[in-house]
């Protein structure tokens, strides 16, 4: 036999009633810590100074500058290693055979 045959049914809905009750004290219980919780949660706010050499705008004109009056634009296609990246160098080759591709590798 079962447990819940032994009971009558006013100790069944009992039973259900005080574990229905013991959940809602555990759902509230959880609901107040994390509201508690996040009191102490704060965002992060804050001012970024950034102090840098006054030459670096100066620097970045001329960089500017000497770009606009290269007459051709660098593009990346890829990266990886330096085999991948000569294979991938004679892919676009053939794909756009007017331009001329170079490989840049940098470690």
């Amino acid at each position: 036999m079962s447990e819940y045959a032994l009971k009558s049914p006013n100790e069944l809905l009992l039973t259900q009633v005080k574990s229905n009750k013991a959940r809602m004290h555990k759902s509230l219980l959880t609901i107040i810590l994390i509201l508690i919780s996040s009191l102490f949660v704060q965002a992060q706010q804050g001012q970024v100074s950034i102090d840098q050499d006054p030459g670096i705008d100066q620097l970045l004109d001329i960089y500017k500058e000497f770009k606009a009056n290269t007459g051709y634009y660098t593009i990346q296609v890829g990266f990886g290693t330096y085999d991948e990246a000569v294979d991938l160098r004679k892919e676009v080759s053939m794909e756009f055979p007017e331009f001329n591709p170079n490989v840049i590798f940098v470690y």
